[in-house]
């Protein structure tokens, strides 16, 4: 019996009156209230919140009022209703004043726009358990309710006189005490032991995409088999196994989670910290260079799979794995032509790259002295290939030629950035062609020739980082 026929007997064989319409969307099991949970001003229906399950993997997400505030992975049965009955029956939504609801002191209240419109105290508890619920009848029609966190009933304590009678959504329906205790301070209790903690301590990045699709040395425990990502060792584990793995949690090293009124948090960079040692720097040139000398740290492209690492070993573990016939692997440090082949030795990749002390890629880590200087142009070179290339142009020897202009060079990578330009002077497109002739930014669809100076248009313009150049002049 499958995970979701066994939680739905479940839900209907259980006293608790539930009352939830549940759907399979792509893999998910998404569980709502078989009712709207309120209309707004307008008259348009909203449901306040709903439980998403991932059938493969067991992973749960609750979100209340468009947050996210309460996630895990099990695939145990019990412990998903345990959930399913904190969220629909144990604990309730703030669903907040109608707008026009005449409450509070404007100093003490605010006016909350998403996902509609609605008056709540500024310290409005949004997801909380009510300790006891009277429903009022006015005019002897049908209770509607209105659920109010114990900080926005202190907003709509006013006399029966004053209420307005023909509006009921406008009444405090639902008078309820905090199982937390009325002094209890709202950033504490989100601290501690509120569910919304959950938001607090890890924040929208949990189910970062990289976390669980990047390359590594992944195998079952139980059968032994490798698996390309940690996403896809989840997925073996639900097939073959019936077992759910922990959640990958995201690096928030350097990171100062900031609490905010609404429940949600914003996260505030205060400085670049390594998650492997205790090494904290103030800026990301120099936390790169720690992470690529220190830990085997860059970007390391399998194309034939279509994914990524950032770690040498964990690359070189894919190439053994999926690639034995030929697990080669060409340093991607610029100026270095040096090719790994793990079949003689596993680890020569790893300690080739660890001590590889040529320019990196992306401009980081400069090499101090050449290696050999021309006594023609006095050009210098750090790496005896490109010397030797530099000396056969002058003797006239050119190995590559653009077939485009006259043009000529010895390096094969130089000349495809070449012939790039040609091919971007007559409009065409990367898909015109097999290369790549722009990299798009995908916040505001800018073009760049060049990848890092699209990344470094990322940093400067979306993340706010400066870019900093080191000064012409020494000592300066």
């Amino acid at each position: 019996m499958d995970l979701v026929t066994q939680l739905v007997e479940r839900l209907q064989t259980s006293q608790a009156s539930f009352n939830l319409l549940h759907l399979v969307v792509q893999n998910w099991i998404v569980f709502q209230r078989d009712s709207f949970d309120i209309f707004d001003d307008y008259g348009d229906p909203f449901t306040t919140q709903v439980f998403l399950i991932e059938i493969y993997s067991g992973r749960y997400i609750h979100r209340a009022q468009g947050s996210k505030v309460d996630f895990g992975a099990s695939l145990d049965v019990n412990v998903l209703f345990t959930k399913l009955t904190e969220a629909f029956v144990d604990f309730k939504v703030c669903q907040g004043f109608m707008v026009n609801a005449d409450v509070g002191k404007p100093t003490n209240r605010r006016l909350q726009e998403f996902p509609y419109e609605r008056i709540t105290a500024k310290k409005c508890q949004y997801l909380y358990k009510p300790a006891r619920t009277t429903p009022f009848k006015i005019d002897g029609r049908k209770p509607r309710f209105r659920w109010i966190c114990p900080a926005c009933q202190e907003l709509g304590e006013f006399d029966k006189e004053t209420r307005n009678e023909s509006d009921p959504d406008s009444m405090i329906v639902n008078p309820t005490k905090s199982v937390l205790g009325e002094d209890a301070d709202f950033f504490s209790i989100l601290e501690e032991e509120c569910p919304v903690a959950q938001e607090v301590n890890f924040g929208e990045e949990n189910l970062s995409p990289e976390l669980y699709h990047e390359l590594g040395d992944y195998k079952c425990v139980t059968c032994q088999e490798p698996c390309l990502t940690y996403y896809d060792l989840m997925l073996h584990n639900y097939k073959k196994h019936d077992q759910a793995l922990e959640q990958l949690q995201p690096q928030t090293n350097g990171l100062e989670a900031i609490p905010l009124p609404d429940g949600k948090v914003e996260y505030k960079r205060v400085n670049f910290a390594c998650q492997h040692c205790d090494a904290i720097y103030t800026g990301d040139t120099s936390w790169t260079k720690h992470m690529r000398e220190k830990h085997s740290w860059d970007l390391f492209e399998c194309k034939a799979c279509d994914e990524t690492c950032h770690y040498a070993a964990d690359f070189s573990a894919h190439m053994l794995t999926y690639h034995p016939d030929k697990p080669e692997i060409k340093c991607p440090t610029q100026g270095c032509s040096h090719v790994s082949n793990l079949k003689e030795d596993p680890e020569h990749f790893n300690e080739h790259f660890r001590n590889c002390l040529t320019q990196r890629r992306t401009g980081y880590h400069a090499v101090d002295k050449f290696a050999a200087q021309c006594d023609k142009c006095g050009k210098k070179y750090a790496t005896k290939r490109c010397f030797d290339a530099h000396l056969k142009q002058h003797q006239g020897f050119e190995l590559y030629k653009c077939a485009h202009c006259d043009y000529g060079t010895n390096h094969k990578a130089v000349l495809v950035d070449h012939e790039k330009v040609h091919l971007r002077e007559k409009g065409l497109t990367n898909a015109d062609t097999d290369l790549v002739l722009y990299h798009q930014c995908e916040k505001c669809d800018k073009k760049f020739s060049k990848k890092h100076v699209l990344l470094a248009h990322m940093k400067r313009t979306h993340e706010g980082v400066p870019i900093y150049r080191a000064c012409v002049l020494k000592n300066r």
